[in-house]
């Protein structure tokens, strides 16, 4: 049994991140599943996810790209101090990868390059990044699991500010005005933007 991370689907096949195992593809429906790990330096992976025809795949060892399904996959690393990537999403002309303690790094070239962006974010863990319309939300955790919460963005990650839940966030949901964030301590909801939770 795999230690599944992650789980996105890209046209007719599904993919999923794990632990010890790299990126698994299933083209049919996950009734089989085959490792694609072609240029991966790590096989713990954790996020996985498609920009058009373009699969991501976050690692102990950074940001990997395909461009073909899986069948190959390049280290796009260039500028990212801390290679433990937690979480990727994209918005409409940028990526994100958030690191595991040298907080959010932003692409605008599809991966090719990446600029730190945490002005006003610590550099703590990112467990989880949410695009939302025009908002981008950012859940963190400390090394003891005992603090974090939750940071968005309304200026494409150039400045950060407090959304509330001083908690450790591992992952983020939402579409619109409601917006969820997992924790250690169950979910929580906010309809306004993090000022309640």
């Amino acid at each position: 049994q795999n230690e599944i991370n992650s789980i996105v689907k890209s046209g007719e096949n599904i993919f999923a991140g794990t632990f010890e195992e790299g990126v698994l593809k299933s083209s049919n429906m996950g009734a089989n599943w085959i490792p694609v790990n072609n240029g991966l330096s790590s096989l713990n992976v954790l996020p996985v996810f498609a920009n058009g025809n373009n699969l991501y795949a976050g690692s102990y060892n950074g940001v990997f790209k395909s461009t073909n399904n899986g069948a190959n996959w390049i280290e796009k690393n260039n500028r990212i101090s801390c290679q433990f990537i937690y979480s990727l999403a994209k918005s409409e002309n940028n990526i994100f990868a958030g690191t595991f303690y040298s907080g959010i790094f932003r692409s605008s070239d599809n991966g090719e390059n990446w600029t730190s962006v945490n002005n006003g974010f610590p550099l703590a863990g990112v467990g989880s990044i949410l695009v939302n319309g025009n908002n981008i939300f950012a859940g963190t955790f400390a090394i003891g699991f005992d603090d974090g919460g939750v940071f968005l963005s309304t200026n494409s990650g150039g400045d950060w500010t407090t959304a509330g839940l001083s908690r450790s966030v591992f992952s983020l949901a939402g579409n619109g005005i409601d917006i969820f964030a997992g924790t250690y301590n169950g979910v929580f909801q906010t309809t306004n933007n993090g000022g309640n939770w």
